[in-house]
């Protein structure tokens, strides 16, 4: 078996070449520090072999603290020359607190057209070897199947599970608001798409769901910021209006977590226990929860809720915290649709991609003008038709409409379509694709298709 640091090294390539997409001749930007050094040199390394020019810029955490003091806050002219100039950025620097401001500043300044950057706070050999070095067509897949439901579904329930001291177990269900097409998700797969900024490992879809709606209780029994809660223990959120408005539990993680609350209070006591986030994690590379939240809320067979802050998720609560609850083996329905069972996979793709067969085509007169609208699709190499928008800054929901057949279909049909603001009528559209070997009841499913997506107009 390989050992770690081998592991590691082809964890490293897989960031450059498939996270980053980076070619030969391309210039990568990494900024880390001393307590990441060794994980970042195995980058490097990995850099060099690719032969990639390289911009490295080490930041001691004493640096990055003292940029919080800063009046301005402006990075130094060092940290924008390398940025200017690389196609792939890496910022592999320590998860401190004090840290934040610092690496919030890297991600605004280089999450920019043509660049792709990859956020990998407290970066180490392990998640290089093995949170890193997953099979991201899988990985895609899931997350494309996970934002395709919550992009339209209208109500998530997210069903918890409190163990009890006879080996029997306790269900508890948090019912979500989650908007149906009115909010959209963010997949964050690992493969930062260009022009944005993604978590490095990825291996996750979230929402922001509705404000103020949830009600129901949770069963926080996997991590949290700082503590890893040891099964069966767990602790019981009990939300209202889509607040939390009690907690039950007792033992080690009671004092931890009520520690966090009190902290959270102090920063911010309006907003600070407001439902911000439902999420799914996926990654398979990640077995064990540690205590830090962006690599918990990754982990396969884990779902998580978040407090505080939705508005960088594309939600409208703004708070200056966003803490994330990470449990064990949860199950999910969407629209009454299972998702997850017991943390294992049960999406079923008929119940959310369309079979146009099955479609009943929406009645246009043939003097219909069709255009496209604003939203960005693109057609993949094997004629699919994927939808992308953007959610928050840098951050994207991707996801690919219809079945393998309806999707070929719908791909074909976009593409008779002129670019804004230009239109065609329903008539001349459908003479087109009939004389692709598209029949009209066909056609007219498929316009169908592309505007319950808002595809077009």
């Amino acid at each position: 078996m390989p050992d770690l640091q081998e592991l590691a090294q082809q964890g490293a390539q897989k960031v450059l070449q498939e996270c980053l997409a980076l070619k030969a001749g391309e210039v990568l930007a990494i900024f880390f520090d001393e307590r990441t050094s060794e994980p970042a040199h195995l980058l490097i390394a990995a850099a060099r072999l690719l032969d990639l020019e390289l911009r490295v810029r080490q930041v001691s955490t004493a640096e990055q603290e003292l940029f919080a003091d800063q009046a301005t806050q402006e990075l130094c002219d060092e940290d924008q020359d390398a940025m200017h100039s690389a196609r792939g950025i890496l910022t592999c620097l320590s998860a401190s607190q004090r840290g934040t401001p610092y690496r919030a500043k890297l991600l605004q300044f280089g999450t920019t057209d043509g660049k792709r950057l990859g956020h990998m706070p407290g970066l180490d050999l392990s998640i290089l070897a093995h949170a890193v070095n997953i099979d991201y067509t899988a990985a895609n897949t899931r997350c494309d199947n996970l934002a395709l439901a919550l992009t339209l579904g209208h109500k998530a329930t997210l069903e918890t599970y409190e163990a009890l001291p006879n080996g029997r177990s306790v269900a508890h269900q948090l019912e979500i608001p989650l908007g149906g097409m009115r909010r959209f998700p963010i997949t964050s797969t690992g493969v930062v798409p260009l022009g944005t900024w993604g978590n490095v490992p990825g291996g996750e879809t979230f929402i922001a769901p509705i404000e103020n709606l949830a009600g129901g209780s949770f069963v926080l029994s996997g991590s949290f910021h700082g503590f890893v809660l040891t099964p069966p223990e767990s602790l019981i959120l009990r939300f209202e209006k889509g607040r939390v408005v009690g907690v039950d539990g007792s033992g080690a993680s009671r004092g931890h977590f009520d520690r966090l609350l009190a902290t959270g209070y102090a920063l911010d006591p309006i907003n600070y226990l407001a439902l911000a986030e439902l999420g799914i994690g996926v990654n398979p590379g990640i077995s064990d929860l540690t205590g830090a939240p962006l690599l918990d809320e990754k982990c396969a067979g884990t779902a998580h809720i978040a407090l505080g802050d939705s508005a960088r998720y594309g939600g409208t609560i703004q708070s200056s915290i966003h803490e994330d609850f990470v449990t064990r083996s949860p199950s999910l329905w969407i629209d009454g649709r299972p998702i997850l069972d017991h943390g294992t996979d049960a999406f079923r793709g008929a119940d959310w991609r369309e079979n146009l067969e099955q479609v009943e085509p929406a009645a246009l007169a043939a003097d219909t003008c069709i255009r496209r609208t604003a939203a960005n699709v693109e057609i993949g190499r094997e004629q699919s038709l994927r939808v992308r928008r953007v959610v928050a800054s840098g951050r994207q929901c991707t996801y690919t409409v219809g079945d393998p057949e309806c999707t070929r279909v719908l791909a074909a049909i976009y593409n008779l379509l002129p670019f804004m603001p230009h239109t065609r009528t329903v008539s001349a559209l459908g003479t087109t694709a009939a004389q692709l070997g598209i029949a009209e009841q066909t056609f007219l499913a498929a316009l169908t298709v592309l505007r319950k997506h808002e595809l077009i107009r």
